[in-house]
C-alpha cells in the first residue's frame, strides 16, 4: 500500500473491506462500530468488516487526540467529519 500515515491506511482497509463509498465512511461514528461481530451501521444499512480493518482501526483510534465522535477525522481539524 501506498500510504503515507495510519488514517489514510484505516480508510483504505475500510472501503476496501466493506464495499462502502467514501460518503458512507465518512459519516461513520465511532457508536456505529460493533467490534465483536466486526459489523457497522451505515447509513441505515449494515456493513461486515474483516478482522485486519478491526485492528487498523483500533490503532487509528487510539492515537486521536480528540473527543470527537467520528471514525476517520481530518488531520488539520480532528473534530469534524470528513476524508
Amino acid at each position: 500500500m501506498a500510504c503515507q500515515s495510519l488514517r489514510e491506511r484505516a480508510i483504505l482497509e475500510f472501503l476496501y473491506s466493506t464495499g462502502c463509498r467514501v460518503g458512507e465512511v465518512e459519516k461513520i461514528n465511532i457508536q456505529d462500530l460493533n467490534w465483536e461481530n466486526c459489523s457497522a451501521i451505515i447509513n441505515g444499512k449494515g456493513s461486515l468488516f474483516h478482522d485486519r480493518v478491526q485492528s487498523v482501526a483500533k490503532e487509528y483510534l487510539a492515537s486521536h487526540e480528540d473527543n470527537c465522535n467520528a471514525l476517520i477525522v481530518t488531520d488539520t481539524h480532528p473534530s469534524r467529519h470528513t476524508l
